[in-house]
């Protein structure tokens, strides 16, 4: 198990959550910490995996007691019947004085299959209140859903950030002196049946037509209803379980699905209560109450300052114990993806969690699970969590970090939810760095590799304010390994310790531990010549790829005489093929190496074997000299192209086609491939868009270093495929034409006679090189070490090399 270290926000450290391991049921899993990282001020991020499940857990964590930090409900398109991607709504809430950090869907709601969608189709099932404005009601009696609030739970936080999660009961009522007895408001932007009342806002939209013409749950009809139109009184406003002052401006009797218009709100009566609002008058003063209460029978009931509000389908923990909502219903427990809000039994710490039924491709399969599973994860990751309520899952499940979903849903895209709460940083703007992280809770690497460390700057307030922090400096006991600037280099020793980073008085510590790991050479065949090449050798661990120091790796060649290897170099000595074997401890790899020394600078291609085509050309011939010709007869986009498998000897450091038209090209364009390329890699080539004139000699080179670069043995060996020379149809004359391919070559770098080691310079380290190749105790290419050009190596060639670099 990962241990983790994250630096929170004025600089305090984090209480690390001991997670030796996951206990769901009676199984105990051990778990792989992915990422933890904080994001936001008082917001901590972490994946985590649990292979043997297998399950991808992607958490959020929220202290509430930050004051910089705050929980904002998000309504699709901010409006009720719509859907938004979250990744669209986090750009759309944001402003400058708040940042969504990170958020997960939320509600439940209606889609087209569904009973109800003739009247709230795309509309969320529970309550849903944003910034004290309640969008929908928890429905008490008429059109309840899931059965009701004595099964479906809810998720609350009120003015001063305090949490409140499960079962929750609604209600609200209208009072004026005019009505005597306060009358009771059945719904929020629901539809209104014969003898209710409804509260409708701007939430529901201005030109929607209200729902009050249903005369029973399944018909439609004419209720004839009554419409008061409102707007706030001086100094009111919306308000959950706080007193609403409004004042009636206009009233509409008899009138069904009637529309808001610009007014802040509108009661609309039906039945019995028609009668009873008519008491009230344009001008007269109305108070409007509102809000949830909590209920849950072991509980004194509560009816907080509600600011934000959002309700899924089941309590499914109840003071640390999972309650009977985990198995009544197959919703929860079915094998699927999840999400869920948690709290800590003093309501100051918010838990999201979502688990994937999936693959991913940077963690893998992900199996789903049940609310049971969810909650067990949830109690061995976090011993303080008391409540936890269950959401809407599917293709539904989804955390947002930073503007991106981060886990895979079930669906190839993620899908636009009705609603989300969204976690916000209310930080002032700050660039100065006041603390640092790593950006990796721990790592574990090869030994003999290197790696560069991502460290991460927080300002004052835990906002981050450089996520790729530049001019830090490593430092680590000897015993671990190496570190020099922003590079650390594991020792040979399997060991742990601390990685500590610096950074202008700031300190960050990173556990590590080094380890044998496979290696990997970096290909299974490998092309060399004459010179030497550093052989790239790779481990993986946790899925991260590490270079190897190849020079403190034990290497063995099966034949010597066709090629050496020291301190992690090969190099050719004669042309042949033999296998390379790196080794470490009781792991290792091979390769097959083939080696092809040019004995000259310029190789050049032949031109038979080539087939032939072309697009307004005819009668294509191609004859040895590299004459191409045809008869052009124009079409849309004429071309001509000669197609063969052209693999180039050895490893060229340029790849050059010089060529000679009798009509005007527009471009020319080379499909050339390697090892890692085996598919088509067009590069195209139009002489800075000026195209190729008539009658001149053009040469045109291979762009290696988009291949990997002339100085890696990966580049090699290189393929050509096919070699297209695209027609200027607006200057070319029709008739018999012709194209020159005067040469296409591979150049070579030689290594210079005395060069012995073929490091490119030739001094006394070839001197000793040399004797050592006299003596016996190494192997070099003959040509290199014949100094004197006799034939022969032996002492003579030692004193010509001496006095070639003394200058005499």
């Amino acid at each position: 198990m990962k241990q983790l270290i994250i630096a929170l926000a004025f600089g305090a450290a984090m209480t690390l959550p001991s997670w030796a391991g996951i206990t769901i049921g009676s199984t105990s899993y051990s778990a792989d910490t992915l990422f933890r990282r904080q994001i936001g001020p008082g917001i901590v991020n972490t994946i985590i995996r649990i292979p043997d499940y297998p399950l991808n857990v992607y958490l959020l964590e929220a202290d509430m007691s930050n004051p910089y930090n705050r929980v904002e409900t998000t309504v699709g398109q901010g409006r009720l019947g719509s859907l938004e991607l979250l990744t669209a709504a986090a750009k759309r809430v944001s402003t400058s004085s708040k940042r969504v950090v990170a958020g997960c869907n939320a509600n439940f709601w209606c889609v087209s299959s569904q009973s109800d969608a003739a009247y709230m189709l795309g509309s969320p099932y529970g309550a849903v209140v944003r910034n004290d404005t309640t969008y929908l009601n928890t429905n008490n009696v008429n059109d309840t859903w899931d059965g009701g609030p004595s099964r479906t739970g809810a998720v609350a936080i009120d003015h001063n950030k305090q949490l409140y999660m499960g079962h929750f009961t609604w209600k609200a009522a209208v009072a004026a002196t005019k009505l005597g007895t306060a009358l009771e408001i059945n719904k929020v932007n629901r539809r209104n049946l014969d003898n209710e009342m409804c509260l409708w806002n701007e939430a529901y939209g201005r030109t929607r037509e209200f729902e009050d013409d249903w005369t029973s749950a399944g018909a439609r009809g004419t209720n004839n209803a009554d419409n008061y139109y409102l707007d706030f009184a001086q100094g009111s406003g919306w308000s959950v379980n706080r007193a609403m002052t409004m004042v009636v401006k206009k009233v509409v009797t008899d009138a069904d699905r009637l529309t808001l218009g610009n007014y802040t709100a509108c009661i609309t009566a039906t039945g019995s209560y028609k009668a009873k609002m008519r008491v009230l008058a344009v001008g007269d003063t109305i108070t409007v109450n509102q809000g949830w209460t909590t209920s849950e029978p072991d509980a004194q009931a509560v009816a907080p300052w509600i600011e934000n509000m959002v309700e899924g389908n089941a309590p499914v923990m109840h003071h640390g114990q999972l309650t009977s909502r985990n198995t009544d219903e197959s919703y929860n427990s079915q094998v699927y993806s999840r999400t869920g809000y948690g709290t800590s039994a003093d309501g100051r710490k918010l838990y999201m969690i979502v688990i994937d039924k999936s693959k991913s491709a940077l963690y893998g399969q992900s199996a789903g699970c049940s609310t049971t599973v969810m909650c067990n994860i949830l109690q061995s990751l976090f011993p303080d969590i008391s409540e936890v309520v269950n959401f809407d899952a599917g293709g539904s499940a989804q955390m947002l970090v930073d503007g991106k979903i981060v886990n895979t849903t079930t669906e190839s895209i993620p899908r636009a939810v009705a609603t989300g709460w969204f976690l916000e940083s209310t930080a002032p703007s700050d660039s100065v760095v006041a603390s640092i992280q790593f950006a990796d809770p721990q790592l574990r690497l090869p030994i003999y590799s290197s790696y560069t460390p991502q460290v991460i700057g927080y300002n004052q307030y835990g906002d981050i304010v450089n996520e790729h922090l530049a001019g830090f400096t490593l430092s680590c006991d000897s015993t671990l390994g190496t570190a020099s600037g922003s590079q650390f280099t594991a020792s040979g020793t399997a060991t742990r310790g601390l990685l500590t980073a610096s950074y202008h008085g700031l300190v960050a510590t990173l556990p590590v531990t080094t380890m044998p790991a496979q290696p990997a050479i970096a290909s299974r065949s490998l092309l060399v010549d004459g010179r030497s090449w550093l052989l790239p050798v790779t481990a993986t661990v946790d899925g991260v790829t590490y270079h190897y120091d190849s020079s403190r790796l034990e290497w063995k060649v099966e034949d010597e005489s066709v090629a050496s290897v020291t301190s992690g170099k090969i190099r050719g000595l004669a042309n042949g093929t033999t296998r390379v074997m790196c080794r470490i401890g009781e792991l290792a790899d091979t390769a097959a190496v083939t080696v092809e020394m040019a004995d000259s600078a310029y190789l050049h291609q032949r031109f038979d074997g080539w087939t032939l085509k072309g697009s307004g050309a005819s009668s294509l011939s191609l004859s040895a000299s590299g004459v191409l010709s045809y008869t052009y007869t124009a079409s849309r986009a004429p071309y001509i192209k000669l197609l063969k498998d052209v693999t180039f000897y050895s490893l060229p450091d340029t790849v050059g086609l010089t060529f000679t038209s009798s009509v005007p090209l527009d471009y020319v364009q080379v499909d050339v491939r390697n090892a890692s390329t085996t598919s088509a890699n067009y590069q195209k080539f139009d002489n800075n868009g000026s195209g190729y004139e008539a009658g001149r000699s053009y040469t045109v080179r291979i762009d290696l270093d988009g291949m990997g670069g002339a100085g890696q043995l990966t580049t090699y060996p290189l393929t050509v495929k096919e070699l297209r020379f695209g027609i200027d149809k607006s200057k070319a004359t029709t008739g018999e034409q012709s194209l020159v391919v005067d040469s296409f070559y591979g150049h070579y770098q030689l290594p210079a006679r005395g060069d012995v080691n073929g490091d490119g310079v030739v001094n006394q380290s070839d001197v000793t090189a040399l004797i050592s190749n006299i003596l016996g105790l190494s192997s070099y290419p003959a040509g290199l070490c014949d100094i004197n050009g006799d034939a022969l190596v032996n002492v003579t060639d030692a004193g010509a090399l001496v006095n070639r670099i003394l200058g005499r």
